[in-house]
């Protein structure tokens, strides 16, 4: 008789906590569209949960009469709702957890000063980029930029009477279809007959990076078809910044070799009449006159020497910069 008591009330015990399986899914509470990957736990039971699939929709076995489900996502509220065991299918509503900022500061470094920044840019790049770095330009005993341009794959120099590098031609084509740029801004060119820019009369020193694009682009004009340099000067460092740099350099030229010279010293640059207090009635001889200056002499060429001073701040709590 015991042993059918205790088998009844086992039976009526196990029928109260039967398993139960509960349907539900997760919606935008304003939008009303549904939200994959949102977790469901049982608060009751925290190792039990699930995640929501692309529909939205979860199910979760449960064994309890009464039971509080949390929802949570990333960019939404928690959430939490009881639900009774004799409820099948429910609908959650999750709303978004907006945040009112003061403020959105915005912090920006230039990456083309480093090997790695520059190579990040030709990667990037839509279309066929070289770009050198300033610390590569630093390394190198270039002392204008169309020195320094000669080294990049695909680029050729023309050279002015005095041997120095002076315009930039591009796939081996002539130096008026390249297309000159500072910090993207296009320039006249200082010849009033042509319009290509001689390389030259910038520094190298003064570039944050030098781009090479290789290709003709939406953007330029009809002197661009050989491809564009782009300048990319330096910017007024963030903190107090105080560099020197010093470089020296010997051309293979000179080897071997002697070059003329005039002296320079011996140029008269008064006029007899300034000179020696002649009247001016008197007449001028040859004998007034010194031919020093025109004798030419023979020595060797001094080493190219190079050096640059830069100091950079900011001033009136950071709201002016200025470099020298």
């Amino acid at each position: 008789m015991k042993s059918k008591i205790v088998l009844v009330l086992l039976s009526l015990m196990s029928a109260g906590v039967q398993a139960g399986v509960i349907k539900g899914k997760i919606k935008d509470a304003q939008t009303g569209e549904e939200i994959i990957g949102a977790s469901v736990i049982v608060k009751e039971d925290p190792g039990k949960g699930t995640v929501t699939g692309l529909d939205g929709s979860f199910n979760l076995s449960v064994n309890r009469d009464k039971y509080t489900l949390v929802c949570s996502y990333v960019g939404y509220k928690k959430y939490e709702v009881s639900v009774a065991a004799d409820k099948k299918e429910i609908v959650i509503p999750l709303k978004s957890d907006d945040v009112a900022l003061d403020e959105v500061v915005v912090v920006a470094s230039n990456p083309g000063r480093t090997e790695a920044g520059a190579r990040g840019i030709e990667r990037q790049a839509m279309n066929v980029v070289n770009v050198m770095s300033a610390k590569a330009i630093e390394l190198s005993p270039d002392i204008t930029v169309a020195n320094v341009i000669q080294r990049m794959s695909g680029v050729t120099i023309e050279r002015n009477s005095s041997g120095e590098g002076q315009y930039a031609i591009l796939r081996g084509m002539d130096k008026r279809y390249n297309y000159t740029l500072v910090n993207g801004v296009k320039i006249p060119s200082p010849d009033n007959k042509n319009r290509f820019v001689p390389l030259d009369i910038f520094p190298s020193e003064m570039l944050d990076r030098l781009e090479v694009t290789k290709s003709l682009t939406a953007n330029m004009e009809g002197d661009g078809i050989g491809g564009a340099v782009n300048l990319i000067m330096k910017d007024a460092p963030s903190e107090r910044q105080f560099t020197v740099n010093l470089s020296t350099g010997y051309n293979a030229m000179y080897f071997d070799r002697d070059f003329q010279s005039f002296n320079h010293g011996a140029i008269v640059k008064k006029s007899p009449y300034e000179q020696m207090g002649m009247p001016e009635d008197s007449r001028v001889t040859m004998d007034n006159f010194t031919t020093d200056n025109l004798r030419m002499k023979w020595n060797k060429p001094l080493p190219d020497l190079t050096a640059g001073l830069s100091y950079g701040d900011r001033f009136f709590n950071n709201l002016n910069s200025a470099a020298f």
